[in-house]
């Protein structure tokens, strides 16, 4: 979006909560997610990488989550929470599983996420 972003735009609470950043999840929701991820040690940050452990591949795997061991993401400063959100491969399948398990829906003509069910 960067500096083309309108502030109406920027400023709704469903913009803010779940969004796509090109094709991973981002907003709070994103943030939260790899928050989470880091948190239960699913994922580990090596340099700028972020990548998936063991344990959260078998995890994820037991989830429903169809990833590679050892996929990689990126961080992605997230436009409205001004943290990471987490890109790349990883991110993508990440977000490609949610939207395929109905835990997320796209909105029509919009970037805008529906959060359906609990992310993890």
């Amino acid at each position: 979006m960067g500096s083309q972003a309108t502030a109406a735009g920027v400023k709704t609470a469903e913009f803010r909560h779940a969004r796509s950043c090109h094709n991973h999840l981002a907003g709070r929701s994103g943030v939260v997610l790899l928050e989470d991820l880091l948190a239960r040690g699913w994922v580990v940050q090596e340099r700028k990488a972020y990548v998936l452990t063991d344990l959260g591949h078998l995890e994820l795997t037991r989830r429903g989550f169809a990833l590679r061991p050892a996929m990689k993401g990126l961080g992605c400063t997230d436009l409205t929470e001004r943290r990471d959100h987490l890109a790349g491969p990883l991110g993508r399948a990440l977000l490609d599983a949610l939207l395929a398990h109905g835990r997320l829906a796209r909105r029509r003509s919009s970037r805008e996420l529906l959060v359906r069910r609990r992310i993890l």
